[in-house]
């Protein structure tokens, strides 16, 4: 069985699943499946690029071919009984109107997704929100199949620097919420690390609440578990996310982490972060100021953190999809 593995390019902001994917595709290979990863060499951008993600999609099918996120239309020039598509979110359903977002629904989300054999989602309540959204899928269609974190981030302890914490914030996207955050942490005393280009926007409502910050792209692995390590607190109070990889990061590393209470992050973040609410300044303020203050509660935090971060282990996933392969591949025209 010859598994495609069939993943978007990546642009300079993008920090899922580029580094999620090729671990799932070597560990199946280290289960002596033979897989492999496939770069679309076209970034999905106007119309002519996309035809030419769906006709390379189409010209490297394996026994079973697998679209990893993002790109759901590539599913269109595939055999419709051995593929699967993995959706990572719905957020620019949430945040677009009008035609924009019919024409995103149809060709992004319903058509392809109706084509594809199988779905998966890395969390429940992608799955659920997929379902809102288009609900003639077959829910058990969909399965649910979350994200491993890479064995690079390992645990390393550190002492709270009381005087001037520092915080990181993995992602700048505007669902990362950074104009609330800046608001939050006006007259805390701290440095912000913000992993990904921050747009002018938020740059000024950072300077406007005298946040002490650097911006940094471009990272490798490497860089950013180098980041997690200097780190005192991981921020991540998004207003929507399919998944949330930086609370796992965070939490395997031994950092306290700040995360909402809304969409997935519940669900990933297990009873090992405080959760606010992202709307409310007050709310995440609060989060920062406990746990910079209750040394008790930080590491008890850590401590249950890195216990949840155990649920996300690359062998148990890479089996999830191996099991769910075989199912297709053995019974193609089936349910």
């Amino acid at each position: 069985m010859k598994i495609n593995l069939i993943q978007r390019r990546a642009k300079s902001f993008h920090y899922s699943i580029e580094n999620y994917f090729p671990r799932v595709c070597e560990e199946l290979n280290n289960l002596d499946i033979s897989a492999a990863l496939k770069i679309v060499p076209f970034y999905s951008s106007g119309i002519l690029p996309r035809l030419q993600i769906i006709k390379y999609a189409k010209k490297n099918q394996g026994d079973i071919t697998h679209i990893t996120g993002d790109i759901h239309f590539a599913a269109l020039g595939l055999d419709k009984g051995r593929s699967i598509v993995t959706v990572l979110d719905c957020g620019r359903l949430h945040q677009l109107s009008g035609i924009r977002k019919q024409i995103l629904k149809k060709l992004f989300y319903s058509i392809p997704l109706r084509r594809a054999k199988a779905i998966t989602t890395i969390s429940e309540y992608t799955k659920q929100d997929l379902l809102h959204w288009v609900p003639d899928l077959y829910p058990e269609k969909i399965h649910v199949i979350p994200v491993s974190v890479s064995p690079i981030y390992k645990y390393y302890p550190r002492n709270l620097d009381y005087r001037k914490p520092q915080i990181l914030q993995i992602g700048s996207t505007p669902n990362k919420n950074i104009s609330r955050l800046a608001r939050s942490l006006k007259g805390i005393e701290c440095n912000l690390i913000i992993v990904g280009n921050v747009s002018p926007e938020d740059q000024q409502s950072l300077v406007d609440n005298s946040i002490d910050y650097q911006s940094m792209t471009n990272l490798t692995d490497e860089d950013i578990y180098y980041q997690y390590k200097k780190a005192d607190i991981v921020s991540f109070p998004s207003t929507i996310e399919g998944f949330g990889m930086p609370i796992i990061e965070g939490q395997k590393v031994g950092r306290p982490v700040v995360t909402s209470n809304t969409s997935s992050m519940p669900e990933v973040a297990g009873d090992g972060a405080v959760l606010v609410d992202p709307y409310s300044i007050s709310s995440i303020r609060s989060g920062f100021e406990r746990i910079i203050a209750d040394s008790s509660f930080r590491n008890k935090l850590i401590e249950k953190g890195r216990i949840n971060a155990e649920r996300f282990q690359i062998e148990q996933i890479a089996e999830k999809y191996l099991a769910l392969y075989r199912k297709l591949y053995r019974n193609p025209d089936g349910q």
